[in-house]
């Protein structure tokens, strides 16, 4: 997908990056306050990568990579204990935290996705833990744990929920 001109508007409490038309046709791309460029070229980088084959994990493998991957967050986000993950059909939503129950739930349908993705989708709920909004410090929690992450988001808002 390619673009003539993208508008960047920053906005509060956004929970992701949307491309979206304005009601005059304009493409415009709406980050969160904290995202920098970089962060927002990455993101178009990742829209326009090439598509991906969907994996063929299993439900077990799934349960595995992302355990393995929580360990490998715990010591950098500073976590004494790791939360429950548990994969559930969800509509609409990759994934959700629940810090209060130190529950992270996530989207049954993550097991066809490439593990940058489910990789990606982990440390945003993780980061959840120790930011819970989607403020500047949560996207710089983000960046630092994960410099390619809005690359992985642009790959993952290809896909429908």
């Amino acid at each position: 997908m390619a673009y003539d001109k993208i508008y960047l508007r920053r906005q509060r409490r956004l929970g992701r990056i949307y491309l979206r038309q304005d009601p005059r046709g304009r493409s415009v791309l709406l980050i969160p306050e904290g995202v920098d460029n970089r962060g927002a070229q990455l993101f178009l980088e990742g829209m326009n990568a090439p598509a991906f084959a969907p994996q063929a994990r299993s439900l077990a493998d799934t349960r595995a990579l992302l355990e393995q991957l929580a360990h490998a967050y715990q010591a950098p986000l500073g976590l004494i204990a790791l939360p429950r993950i548990e994969l559930r059909a969800m509509d609409g939503f990759w994934g959700k935290c629940r810090f209060d129950e130190a529950l992270i739930l996530l989207n049954t349908e993550c097991r066809s996705l490439p593990a940058e993705i489910i990789e990606a989708l982990l440390v945003h709920e993780l980061c959840h833990l120790r930011v819970h909004d989607h403020e500047p410090p949560f996207w710089r929690l983000m960046t630092e744990l994960m410099p390619d992450w809005a690359f992985q988001e642009g790959r993952l808002r290809r896909m429908k929920t």
